[in-house]
């Protein structure tokens, strides 16, 4: 099972995210009705709900970030299909969206963000950033941004759709970057738009079904209801703050330290009781199992959790004061200064 990790940035994503977390409500335009600055899995847009990963509402793995950023790592294999599903979707016909990527490398054709469909961001094994829109049952129309020749590279993008003018919009930057600032349109072939219908309720991020998966990062992800004029949209992605130079992050040296390892947990005794989770429970309310009820009715004294990107930190703590030790493979924490 595929996982979706929230961590800090990178040095590099650092100096391509920074700043940008409150870009939609710094703006005129009204708030976006989607927004996922991965902080968190909740959209912090005007909808409200979570994004999902493989179907199941990404809760763990959360990271505080530098300067309270976040940006969402997609670079495991398999690369995890984010989901983003509200019934309003489906009556969403004009829109604009803005998207903060950075392929981790070029050579492979990657789908960014995609409506099924509908439309998607996409880009080819040649780097080759396109704006695809496939209204009509059996046409689509391709329409090409620029080329991306730069790998683990911070890039933004936003796309606005406009039916009654038959336009598609687009303005484009790296940032950092002010003279990489590109915008356009294209028209819109009247055989490729289909009827204005009602589809898809998914939003899907990184990933579309059937489809090539982004490896990568993400620092921003937003939706419109509506399509934003052209200078709406220079404004998104210009919005950004100004990344900070290279001397004001903090040196790689003051970014290490020692942590504490027990060495008495790394082997179980032979008196230990072992048990294993793949998923912490309840998941939900119509969840009938509960990890820690059945850890204590076996009277465990060890949890080897198998899965442990999906352990948060809370998990750990209960585990740990009910007597029972932890045992993650990697990536897990209870935040705790000094340990792992």
């Amino acid at each position: 099972m595929s996982s979706l990790r929230f961590r800090p940035p990178t040095r590099r994503a650092f100096l391509g995210a920074c700043g940008s977390t409150a870009f939609a409500q710094s703006l005129a335009e009204p708030r976006p009705a989607i927004h996922f600055g991965f902080v968190t899995p909740a959209n912090d847009g005007a909808w409200g709900g979570d994004l999902r990963t493989m179907d199941k509402t990404v809760a763990t793995g959360i990271l505080p970030a530098e300067s309270g950023r976040s940006i969402a790592d997609l670079t495991s294999e398999p690369n995890p299909r984010l989901v983003y599903q509200d019934a309003r979707l489906a009556a969403v016909d004009d829109f604009s969206c803005l998207v903060a990527f950075n392929p981790a490398r070029l050579g492979r054709p990657m789908i960014v963000v995609a409506r099924p469909g509908r439309w998607r961001i996409q880009m080819s094994a040649a780097g080759i950033l396109s704006l695809v829109t496939a209204y009509a049952a059996s046409k689509a129309q391709s329409s090409t941004v620029t080329r991306l020749v730069d790998e683990d590279t911070w890039y933004r993008i936003a796309i606005a759709f406009d039916r009654s003018r038959r336009r598609l919009e687009f303005a484009f930057q790296q940032p950092g970057d002010l003279s990489s600032l590109s915008t356009g349109g294209f028209s819109l072939l009247p055989e490729t738009l289909g009827p204005s219908t009602g589809s898809s309720s998914v939003l899907d991020i990184g990933h579309q079904r059937g489809g090539e998966p982004f490896t990568g990062y993400l620092a921003e992800v937003a939706l419109y209801d509506h399509a934003l004029p052209a200078d709406g949209l220079r404004r998104l992605v210009e919005s950004a703050a100004t990344p900070p130079a290279a001397g004001s992050l903090p040196s790689l040296d003051a970014s290490i330290f020692p942590v504490e390892r027990d060495p008495g947990v790394l082997l179980p005794r032979r008196s230990d009781v072992t048990m294993s989770s793949r998923s912490w429970h309840p998941a939900n309310a119509n969840d009938p199992h509960d990890t820690m009820r059945d850890l204590v009715a076996f009277h465990a004294t060890r949890l080897e959790w198998c899965a442990s990107q999906y352990a948060t930190p809370e998990h750990i703590r209960q585990t740990n004061d009910a007597g029972i030790v932890f045992c993650a493979k990697e990536g897990a924490s209870d935040l705790t200064p000094g340990r792992v």
